[in-house]
C-alpha cells in the first residue's frame, strides 16, 4: 500500500495557493489499480523476487571482483 501511495503525484492535487493542503475529497477521487486476482499478485511477486536475486548475485560478483582488485594493487606495490 505504500508503494502505491508513494508513488502519486500528491502536488496536482494541491488545493492551496500558500502552503499546500488536500482535503479527504481529493483523496477520495485517487484512482489506484491494484492487481484483481491473487494469481497476477503471485506472478508479479515472483518476477520481482527473481530481479532480486539477481541483484544480490551480482552484488556479490563486484564485492568479489573488487576485493580481487585490491589484492592485485597490493601485489605491485609490494
Amino acid at each position: 500500500m505504500y508503494l502505491l501511495v508513494s508513488q502519486i503525484n500528491w502536488y496536482m492535487f494541491n488545493e492551496a495557493t500558500g502552503v499546500p493542503s488536500l482535503n479527504t475529497t481529493s483523496i477520495n477521487n485517487v484512482e489506484v489499480v491494484i492487481p484483481s486476482s491473487f494469481k497476477e499478485q503471485t506472478k508479479i511477486a515472483n518476477f520481482l523476487t527473481s530481479i532480486d536475486e539477481k541483484i544480490t548475485e551480482a552484488q556479490a560478483y563486484l564485492d568479489t571482483v573488487k576485493q580481487y582488485k585490491q589484492g592485485l594493487l597490493q601485489q605491485m606495490f609490494v
